[in-house]
């Protein structure tokens, strides 16, 4: 929903969810998401896809209409102005790609969000 609640325009932009083959109830969440969200598609994974996420991207990629892509994990929490913040970085000539910055929001809860958080100094 965090990606689809952005402030931009009229929803002029889409979010993609790759699907990777999920087992649970995934499907029926993002079908449900649909109804609500018109912006969202979902592209579902067949079992026999390869590749991991690079993959995803691949398949995905001839089916998205922006001049811009982003790409999150699906644990990714960002600010509703994220587009109007770095949608104008591309006006520029030289700019071809922007990396936002990147925190742990619970950093502090546990032994594995603290790893978490180390990792992330590192990059």
């Amino acid at each position: 929903r965090n990606l689809c609640n952005l402030e931009y325009g009229n929803g002029e932009y889409e979010v993609w969810i790759i699907d990777d083959n999920s087992t649970d109830n995934t499907p029926q969440l993002l079908a449900e998401l649909q109804q609500e969200y018109q912006q969202l598609n979902v592209f579902r994974r067949s079992p026999q896809a390869s590749g991991g996420k690079s993959g995803a991207l691949n398949q995905v990629l001839p089916l998205i209409k922006g001049d811009i892509i982003a790409v999150f994990d699906a644990d990714a929490q960002v600010t509703p102005d994220l587009l109007f913040q770095v949608v104008p970085l591309f006006e520029k000539d030289r700019v071809g790609a922007v990396q936002i910055r990147k925190a742990i929001a619970n950093a502090p809860e546990n032994f594995w969000t603290k790893g978490q958080m180390a990792e992330m100094l590192l990059d």
